[in-house]
């Protein structure tokens, strides 16, 4: 369990990582979250279409993750090979996924 300043860090850095991903400012991202808004609506309300919205998350996500993987190499947890492998299946998984959203009518992100 977290205890509440690292509660208040997480919550920072995953409004600032928000903004930034779909390039709005996290003062922007907060109103609209504290008016009881998804991500969609804010991102939309400033202009962005659905598939903006998708492609800038989705890019933010994978480098992050990719980020995350090489720390994982540098520090000696995971093999250059293992990382790649990781990479490539999370890239199925996210194009099976795309691929099933897209057969749903009334699809909406979720954060």
């Amino acid at each position: 369990m977290q205890n509440p300043e690292q509660a208040v860090q997480r919550q920072a850095q995953m409004f600032q990582r928000q903004a930034s991903a779909l390039g709005i400012s996290a003062d922007v991202l907060k109103d609209g979250w504290a008016d009881g808004k998804n991500i969609q609506d804010i991102a939309q309300a400033q202009g962005l279409t659905d598939a903006q919205i998708r492609e800038r998350l989705l890019a933010a996500r994978q480098a992050q993750t990719k980020a995350q993987l090489q720390a994982m190499v540098t520090s000696g947890v995971l093999t250059q090979a293992q990382a790649d492998r990781r990479l490539q299946a999370l890239d199925r998984l996210a194009a099976a996924r795309s691929e099933q959203r897209g057969r749903h009518r009334g699809w909406r992100m979720r954060w």
